[in-house]
């Protein structure tokens, strides 16, 4: 057999139905409504948290941010920084990456002007999963922090978060399909099949199947 044919017959390979359905049907969709309702609640929570300078668990819906407010100083950022540096060093200790260490070093001293992004990041992410808008670059982002969070040497729920983040990265497609991605990601589309939004047609009318979620079944 040819080399061609050869990557003719690998390229038919198919996905498993189970995954078609998780990562492609609406019907699906409801499971990740629930994780991203869980996923959405707590990064929102955590972001207000260090916008704010509150924690304790309480909502508090204010804008006079507090001395502790990420958006006002990188105290608290720094802070996290310096104790995830006493769990460096040793072969079994918790921040076991020379690299990451120096990276914490460089928060603690430097990167400060870090604070308010991440807290912003966190707060926009939380929102995007609770609408549903652009699931899997939220959940993409998010996926981001959770490693870094986990690199710092904090465990507690980041693999769970870890692994429903990834998740919902692959099903991009349906994740958001209770939310307002049915709406958008149809017509935005891909980089690789543009949406109408993106498309010139010369004047032409859009055919309504363009208008269908990529590579997703239009109705559950």
């Amino acid at each position: 057999m040819s080399d061609s044919a050869t990557m003719r017959q690998t390229s038919r390979i198919g996905e498993p139905a189970v995954a078609r359905f998780l990562f492609g049907s609406p019907y699906a969709s409801p499971i990740w409504l629930l994780a991203r309702i869980y996923l959405g609640y707590l990064w929102l929570h955590a972001g207000w948290e260090k916008i704010t300078g509150t924690s304790g668990g309480t909502w508090t819906w204010h804008w006079a941010y507090t001395k502790d407010s990420w958006i006002r100083s990188s105290a608290g950022l720094k802070g996290f920084a310096a104790f995830a540096l006493t769990n460096a060093g040793g072969p079994h200790a918790p921040v076991n990456y020379g690299w990451y260490a120096s990276f914490l070093r460089w928060l603690e001293h430097g990167g400060g002007w870090l604070a308010p992004v991440i807290s912003i990041g966190e707060v926009a992410i939380g929102v995007a999963l609770l609408l549903g808008l652009f699931t899997g670059i939220a959940a993409f982002f998010g996926a981001l922090l959770t490693t870094a969070f986990g690199l710092a040497g904090i465990a507690g729920v980041n693999p769970i978060f870890l692994i429903l983040q990834v998740l919902l990265v692959l099903a991009w497609r349906n994740a958001g399909w209770i939310g307002l991605d049915r709406f958008v990601l149809p017509k935005l589309g891909t980089p690789w099949e543009p949406g109408p939004l993106f498309r010139r047609r010369g004047g032409q009318r859009t055919p309504p199947e363009a208008t269908a979620a990529p590579n997703a079944t239009t109705r559950p």
